[in-house]
């Protein structure tokens, strides 16, 4: 499976920075082609849902942030996509944003690039702004 990384240098603290990737309604604000569905959480056995109530078509997905490694995980089950973000200090008001893609077999690597890099252009304007 092709992996993928891009670092981007941004122009605020790494606690501001890491605060901004954790927040998961902010995805679509730097990462090219995320979109937010509305998660409920089930208490009990999810396939004994009542049949009237909504469905959604979204994949489930994890996104896992890690504040003591500065690191936000997420993909999907079985591990056929999967990503992080991780955080590091360059210096008191400067930090670094690591981003790193795991894909299946057939990703076409020159949209995955230019796809990252947007999202990394996306990241350094938008999260001097929050």
């Amino acid at each position: 499976m092709p992996d993928f990384e891009k670092r981007v240098t941004v122009a605020v603290d790494a606690e501001t920075a890491f605060n901004f990737i954790a927040d998961p309604g902010r995805l679509p604000v730097w990462v090219i082609g995320m979109r937010l569905e509305d998660a409920v959480a089930v208490e009990g056995d999810p396939a004994l849902q009542d049949e009237g109530e909504a469905h959604t078509d979204a994949p489930e997905a994890r996104f896992f942030p890690n504040r003591d490694a500065r690191t936000v995980e997420w993909g999907l089950p079985g591990g056929e996509y999967a990503g992080s973000a991780t955080v590091g200090t360059l210096m008191a008001s400067m930090s670094t944003v690591t981003i790193r893609l795991h894909l299946p077999q057939g990703a076409d690597a020159k949209a995955v690039e230019a796809a990252l890099e947007q999202s990394a252009k996306n990241l350094q304007r938008q999260i001097t702004g929050s």
